[in-house]
């Protein structure tokens, strides 16, 4: 396992942390501070990766092979996703959820987000701070019932293997971290829960299952692992060209144009609900007037 030992799933911190480790504990050889601006990796630096930045990008190119809305369908309110790529779109708003609540994250965390690590494959969010490194990956269950324990999430009575998946990504941090330089700190992987209509945790999990709601309170309540230079360091070395994927196609305007997307997913989930009202209040019309007949009928075979 990345992280050393079973997670319990609390949101407790214990009394007493482990013993605040400085630099030379966990980065060999000398460590130089300067800030080197001029070394990129993609178009946007690692650093600037917005959250969902991959999944909101592949949105993107995948509407564009889609065709286009009809007027019929914008009457209709008949959403302009398509029903195949409906599990990017949610996993995107999902990131953009997780990404604008670690923003309420105190000074001295620092946050990466959609680090790619592969085509179409990236690492959600990776939080660096007092308390460690962390390593999230973001699962968006709109209304659903999800409960974990052991190796297993489950989400409205089907097992995911969402907990093996994210041991896999803390090995791919940590494989970037020994690409960077940095050896012997301890990664933690956490699933975070997005949208579910319930949650529980019904014993000890492998790795923390953590509600989206509750994320920055838990992080907040570690032990203090880290000084802020190590964070600073280990920020540095992660955010170096060559540690992650550099072969990735972005698109130009992405966040503007999955914004106008998303405006186009709202309008049309409101015009299908004018529709169910109005066809509700239809239904209560209908079934007025034909209690009015009933009861008249009734009055006149009584009073004959």
């Amino acid at each position: 396992m990345p992280a050393a030992g079973r997670a319990r799933q609390s949101d407790g911190a214990p009394a007493r942390g482990p013993p605040v480790l400085g630099v030379s504990c966990l980065i060999g050889g000398p460590i130089a501070f300067r800030r080197d601006t001029t070394m990129t990796l993609l178009s946007a630096p690692p650093s600037l990766r917005l959250a969902g930045q991959l999944l909101i990008e592949e949105v993107v190119r995948r509407h564009e092979r889609t065709a286009p809305c009809t007027w019929l369908d914008r009457v209709l309110g008949r959403s302009p996703i398509a029903e195949k790529d409906l599990a990017w779109y949610l996993g995107a708003k999902g990131e953009l959820a997780v990404g604008s609540m670690l923003g309420r994250l105190p000074d001295g965390w620092q946050v990466l987000h959609s680090m790619p690590v592969r085509h179409a494959t990236d690492i959600d969010h990776i939080v660096i701070g007092p308390a460690g490194v962390f390593v999230l990956g973001t699962k968006h269950h709109r209304g659903a019932s999800v409960w974990a324990a052991g190796t297993g999430v489950v989400v409205d009575g089907r097992r995911l293997p969402y907990i093996v998946k994210a041991e896999r990504d803390a090995l791919l941090v940590m494989d970037a971290l020994a690409c960077a330089g940095v050896f012997g700190t301890r990664v933690t992987p956490v699933v975070t829960v997005v949208g579910a209509a319930s949650f529980a945790c019904r014993g000890e999990t492998e790795v923390p299952v953590v509600p989206a709601e509750r994320l920055v309170s838990w992080l907040r309540q570690q032990p203090e692992r880290m000084t802020a230079d190590v964070v600073e360091e280990l920020v540095r070395r992660l955010t170096r060209p060559g540690i992650w994927a550099a072969d990735i196609s972005e698109v130009e305007g992405a966040r503007e144009r999955f914004a106008e997307l998303d405006a186009a997913v709202q309008r049309a989930a409101n015009v299908r609900k004018l529709w169910a009202l109005g066809l509700a209040g239809a239904a209560c019309g209908a079934a007025f007037a034909l209690l009015q007949g009933l009861v008249g009928a009734v009055v006149t075979v009584l009073t004959r």
